[in-house]
């Protein structure tokens, strides 16, 4: 079914057919998470059973290349803090803010432990230091290229 749902992944009336299709045999879909989502729907332990894990690529508005970023980094780097941890480590250009916000909609951060209303309510700040930190952090590259 993991395979199936990938196949299917760009079509939104297909993907609803066979995740009822899931819920009617009794496997369970896992919500995306920005911790544990593969790039593509895969099979994963879940309690008593198997269920599939929601592909992050398949969240509507987010494109499989700024999730192949997220699940690189997430490999590189570890697992992701918190909201603003997620935005410090990527690219803004990548994983813009419409991103961000198919992400807490789909519930993508809940890992996070926090509401979706409050990650929304967070969503500026965590924007906002992670472009303050990205500023700061290229000032002192280009510091250190000039020998200043």
């Amino acid at each position: 079914m993991a395979a199936l749902l990938t196949h299917d992944a760009s079509t939104t009336d297909r993907i609803s057919e066979v995740i009822a299709e899931c819920s009617r045999m009794g496997v369970k879909i896992l919500a995306p998470d920005v911790n544990l989502s593969s790039l593509h729907f895969l099979p994963e332990k879940s309690g008593q059973g198997i269920a599939i894990r929601f592909g992050l690529a398949s969240i509507k508005n987010v494109g499989s290349a700024a999730m192949q970023l997220v699940v690189s980094e997430r490999e590189q780097s570890g697992a992701f803090q918190s909201m603003e941890d997620f935005c410090s480590r990527l690219d803004s250009h990548s994983v813009n803010r419409k991103i961000l916000e198919s992400l807490v909609k789909c519930g993508a951060f809940d890992c996070f432990g926090k509401s979706r209303a409050q990650l929304f309510f967070d969503l500026d700040r965590a924007i906002s230091r992670a472009a303050v930190a990205s500023t700061g952090s290229g000032d002192r590259t280009r510091s250190a290229l000039r020998g200043t």
